[in-house]
């Protein structure tokens, strides 16, 4: 997701001829608000009483890789990626803390998914 914010971005940019197109906070608001609005769902794309509770918690320790904090959501789309998620809330449940997803093992995915990989 980070990575698709960022491309949209900077083909907004590329596209426009504008290095002010495609902001950073009107791009975040595309891949949250305007996707669930595109798909009808007002429970979707928001913190708000009778939506659905998904949120990211980011790390901010050691993300930075040097870059100043001023913006969070300029950060996340400019500079974010998987790796700086540290807790996953889907629809108020946890499935992922210090980013570990609950219930899976991630050394045995990788084992099956090798065995997968080698076997076609």
């Amino acid at each position: 997701m980070f990575a698709q914010m960022r491309a949209a971005s900077y083909l907004g940019k590329l596209m426009s001829r504008n290095l002010f197109a495609a902001t950073a906070a009107e791009v975040f608001t595309a891949a949250t608000v305007g996707g669930a609005e595109s798909l009808g769902r007002n429970d979707l794309g928001r913190l708000a009483s009778g939506a659905k509770a998904d949120i990211l918690l980011i790390r901010l320790q050691g993300a930075f890789r040097k870059v100043p904090l001023r913006d969070p959501i300029k950060f996340l789309v400019e500079c974010g990626n998987g790796d700086d998620v540290d807790t996953a809330i889907v629809n108020g449940t946890v499935r992922m803390s210090k980013g570990a997803i609950h219930g899976l093992d991630a050394a045995e995915l990788r084992v099956k998914i090798q065995r997968l990989a080698e076997a076609t």
